[in-house]
C-alpha cells in the first residue's frame, strides 16, 4: 500500500496529516453551526417573550375603560402648526396640526396586566381608544405621526400630527372688514356623555408663536367642549370644537380696489365742473369714466367673493357704478338743453349736481368703508 501512495505522489505520512487537517476543520464547523443555533435559538426566545409582554388582551379594547360606572375623561389638546389656505369660495380651510388625546385605562397598568407597556410599540387598534374623528371634513386626512404610548400605572397618550381640509361656513357680508371663526369640528359617534366625556387640555392647546396667516390676522384658537352633546339617530355623542378666529387684512383691498374705484368716480364727477354749451368734452369724459368703470369692474371680479349676498364691497362697488351712469345721464340732459338755448338752467343743474355728487359720494364711502375700516 505505500507503494501504491508512493506512486500517486503521496506518502503515507502525508496522507494522515491531511485527513487529520480535515477532520479537525469539519469538528470546528460543527461547534460553529451549532454555536448559532443556540444564539438564534436565544434571540428568538428572548423576541418571542418581549413580543408577549407587549400583547393587549384584545377584550380590552372593546369597551371603555370606565370606574364605578364613571364616564372615561378624555382630555384633548389641538395645537396649530400651520393655517394653510383659507377658500371662501369652496367655504374651506386647510390646517396643519398635532392632537394629543390623553386617558386613563387601569386594565392597562403594569399591576394588572402583570407586566409593563413601556417601551412597546402599539398601535391604536390594540387598545380602547374614544374614536375621536373629524365631522366636517372635505378630505381623508394625511397623517404624519400616529404614536401611541402606555405608562406604567395605564395612562394611555395618543399623538397625531396631520392635515385636513375642513369646511366652514363663511359669513362675508362685511367683506373686506369680516372677521371669520372656521370651526374644527371633532366628535366620538360611537361613544356618548354617558360612556365618554372630552375636556380641553389647555398644556397642548394653541399655536406657534411665528404662525402667519397671509392676509390674516390671527386673533385667537380655542377649544369648547360646553356644547350640549350631539343627537343623531335617537343617541347621543360626545363632541368638541376647536374655534379659529380671523379678521381679515383690508389693507390689500383699500390699494388695490378701493382706491382705484374712487378715481373712477371723481374723474366721472368732473363733468360737473364743464361748461355744458361745450358739451363735447363732457360727452368724452363720462364716456371715458363709463368704460373705464367697466374694464375695471371685469378685473375686479377675480379678487372678490363669490357669494349671492352683497358684501359691502359689493355695496362700494354698485354705488359707485350708480354714480358714474347718473353722471352720463346728466350729460346727456344738460347737453340737450344747452343745444335748446337754455344754458342757464343747464349750467345751475351743474352747479348743484357737482355737489351733490360730493357729498353723496363722500357719505357712501365714510358709511361703506371709512368707518368699518376705523371701528
Amino acid at each position: 500500500m505505500n507503494r501504491r501512495y508512493a506512486v500517486n505522489g503521496i506518502s503515507m505520512s502525508a496522507f494522515k496529516s491531511i485527513r487529520n487537517n480535515y477532520n479537525h476543520g469539519l469538528i470546528c464547523r460543527s461547534a460553529v453551526i451549532l454555536a448559532l443555533a443556540l444564539f438564534m435559538l436565544s434571540v428568538g426566545t428572548t423576541v418571542a417573550a418581549k413580543s408577549k409582554e407587549c400583547s393587549v388582551p384584545k377584550e380590552l379594547a372593546l369597551t371603555p375603560p370606565k370606574v364605578g360606572g364613571e364616564p372615561v375623561t378624555v382630555s384633548v389638546g389641538l395645537f396649530l402648526l400651520d393655517i394653510i389656505e383659507i377658500d371662501e369660495i369652496k367655504q374651506s380651510f386647510k390646517v396643519d396640526y398635532t392632537a394629543d388625546i390623553q386617558w386613563h385605562d387601569p386594565r392597562l397598568s403594569a399591576k394588572a396586566l402583570g407586566y409593563s407597556l413601556v417601551g412597546c410599540r402599539l398601535t391604536v387598534e390594540d387598545i380602547w381608544d374614544p374614536r375621536l374623528h373629524a365631522i366636517n371634513p372635505r378630505d381623508f386626512s394625511k397623517i404624519f405621526i400616529n404614536d401611541v404610548s402606555v405608562n406604567e400605572e395605564g395612562a394611555v397618550y395618543y399623538y397625531l400630527r396631520l392635515q385636513t381640509i375642513y369646511s366652514s361656513v363663511f359669513k362675508l357680508q362685511q367683506f373686506p372688514f369680516d372677521k371669520q371663526i372656521l370651526k374644527m369640528h371633532l366628535a366620538s359617534f360611537q361613544y356618548g356623555p354617558a360612556d365618554v366625556i372630552f375636556v380641553i387640555n389647555e398644556e397642548f392647546t394653541g399655536r406657534l408663536d411665528n404662525l402667519v396667516v397671509p392676509g390674516w390676522t390671527l386673533i385667537s384658537n380655542v377649544s369648547d367642549t360646553s356644547i350640549p352633546p350631539i343627537v343623531a339617530a335617537g343617541a347621543e355623542y360626545s363632541h368638541i370644537f376647536h374655534n379659529i378666529t380671523l379678521e381679515r387684512k383690508a389693507g390689500y383691498y383699500i390699494w388695490k380696489f378701493v382706491i382705484p374705484l374712487c378715481f373712477i368716480v371723481l374723474m366721472a364727477g368732473a363733468v360737473f365742473w364743464l361748461d355744458p354749451t361745450n358739451f363735447g368734452p363732457q360727452i368724452g369724459i363720462s364716456t371715458a369714466a363709463v368704460f373705464t368703470l367697466v374694464a375695471f369692474l371685469l378685473g375686479l371680479r377675480q379678487g372678490l367673493p363669490q357669494v349671492a349676498y352683497l358684501t359691502r364691497m359689493d355695496i362700494l362697488i354698485l354705488s359707485a357704478t350708480i354714480l358714474v351712469f347718473v353722471s352720463f345721464a346728466e350729460v346727456v340732459v344738460v347737453s340737450r338743453l344747452a343745444n335748446k338755448d337754455r344754458a342757464g338752467l343747464a349750467r345751475r343743474i351743474d352747479f348743484h349736481a357737482r355737489w351733490i355728487y360730493l357729498v353723496v359720494f363722500a357719505l357712501l364711502a365714510y358709511v361703506i368703508i371709512v368707518a368699518p375700516y376705523f371701528s
